[in-house]
C-alpha cells in the first residue's frame, strides 16, 4: 500500500524556486508563479490551447446542451452547456512519473 503525502501547494512551490537559488524570496517566487497562471487561465478564457512542452497540454472543450436525469428522483433535466479544461499529460512527463 502506497504512503499518503500532502499535497504540493504555490507555497511549496514557491519555495522550492529560492532554494534552488532562481528568486530570492517566497513572495517573488509567488508572484512568478501567479503571473504564470494568470497567463494560463487568459489564454484558456480566449479559448486557445497552452502548450508546456515536457509538460502538457492543456485545452478548453466545450461541452453541449444535453439531456440528463435528476439523481435524487429520477426526472429528465437539461445539463446546460458548459466548458471544461482537459489536460493531456506529456510523454516525457509520464515517464518520469513512472520512473
Amino acid at each position: 500500500m502506497s504512503e499518503s503525502k500532502k499535497p504540493v501547494g504555490k507555497i511549496d512551490l514557491a519555495k522550492c524556486l529560492v532554494e534552488k537559488e532562481h528568486y530570492s524570496s517566497v513572495k517573488d517566487a509567488t508572484k512568478a508563479i501567479d503571473a504564470v497562471l494568470d497567463g494560463l487561465e487568459t489564454s484558456l478564457k480566449d479559448g486557445g490551447k497552452v502548450s508546456l512542452v515536457g509538460f502538457g497540454n492543456f485545452e478548453v472543450k466545450h461541452r453541449p446542451e444535453r439531456q440528463g436525469r435528476n439523481p435524487s428522483n429520477g426526472a429528465p433535466m437539461v445539463i446546460k452547456a458548459s466548458n471544461s479544461v482537459n489536460f493531456k499529460v506529456s510523454k516525457g512527463l509520464k515517464e518520469a512519473v513512472n520512473q
